[in-house]
C-alpha cells in the first residue's frame, strides 16, 4: 500500500512536471511558423465556396528576432476570383509578440535584420502588432492611444475563450480539447476575427465589410508541420 501511495505520488509530480513543461513550449511555440509549415483552410468567400492556404516559405534570423516569410492568407479571397495568394511577414520579437509585415515591406525589413551594423532602430511600429501573449480574454494589445478608446475599435481584444477540438487534424501532441481565444479588430467599416490556438496558429478567420458585401469564414481544415513528416 505504502508503495503505492509513493508511486502514486511520484506519478503526479511527474505529470504536473510534463503539464508545467508543455505549458512553457506552448508559450515558446505559440505560432509554430518553422519554414515549410502549412495550414489550409475552407469556407465561404462572398457566397462562395472557396479554400485558401498559407506556408512559410523562408525565415530570416537574428538575435531574438525572427522573420517569417509567408505565401497566403484567408483574406486575399477578397480580391475576387481571380485572386493570387499574397507574399507577407511576421516579424517574432521574443517568445510573446508578433507583427504583420505587409509585402511592401518585407525586402526592407529583412535587409536591415541582415545587417548587423544596422542598430533595428523603429524597425516595426504598434500599428502592426498582430498577437500578444499570453492571451486572455478581456486582454487588449496593439497602438497605446487606440487602446483608451471608449468603443474597442482600432485595437487587438480577445473576446472569449473556447474549446478547441483538435482530433480532426491529427495532430500527435494535441488529442483533447485545448483552449482557443477570439481576436477582434473593428473598424468604423469593417470588422476581423481570429481565433487562435496557442501551438497550432490561426483556427478560423473570419471578415465582414459594413459598407459593402464583403464577407469571408474560413476554418482550418488541414495542417502540415514540416519537422512532423
Amino acid at each position: 500500500m505504502k508503495r503505492y501511495i509513493i508511486f502514486a505520488l511520484f506519478a503526479g509530480i511527474m505529470l504536473n512536471a510534463c503539464q508545467v513543461d508543455h505549458r512553457k513550449n506552448l508559450t515558446k511555440n505559440a505560432w509554430p511558423l518553422e519554414n515549410g509549415n502549412l495550414w489550409v483552410y475552407g469556407g465561404v468567400c462572398n457566397g462562395r465556396q472557396e479554400r485558401s492556404a498559407t506556408m512559410v516559405v523562408r525565415v530570416i534570423e537574428r538575435g531574438a528576432l525572427r522573420l517569417y516569410i509567408l505565401k497566403g492568407f484567408p483574406d486575399d479571397l477578397l480580391a475576387g476570383v481571380d485572386w493570387e495568394p499574397s507574399e507577407w511577414g511576421i516579424l517574432q520579437s521574443g517568445h510573446n509578440r508578433y507583427y504583420r509585415i505587409a509585402e511592401n515591406r518585407i525586402d526592407s525589413v529583412g535587409n536591415r535584420l541582415s545587417d548587423s551594423a544596422d542598430a533595428l532602430t523603429g524597425l516595426v511600429q504598434e500599428s502592426e502588432l498582430m498577437l500578444q501573449l499570453p492571451l486572455e480574454a478581456g486582454f487588449a494589445f496593439g497602438e497605446t492611444f487606440q487602446l483608451t478608446r471608449p468603443d474597442s475599435l482600432y485595437a487587438w481584444y480577445v473576446t472569449e475563450k473556447t474549446n478547441f477540438d483538435p482530433t480532426p487534424l491529427k495532430i500527435m501532441e494535441f488529442i483533447n480539447p485545448i483552449g482557443q481565444f477570439t481576436l477582434r479588430y473593428a473598424t468604423i467599416p469593417d470588422e476581423t476575427l481570429i481565433d487562435f490556438v496557442p501551438g497550432i496558429g490561426v483556427t478560423r478567420y473570419r471578415y465582414k465589410h459594413n459598407g459593402t458585401p464583403d464577407n469571408v469564414d474560413l476554418k482550418l481544415t488541414t495542417v502540415r508541420f514540416a519537422d512532423k513528416k
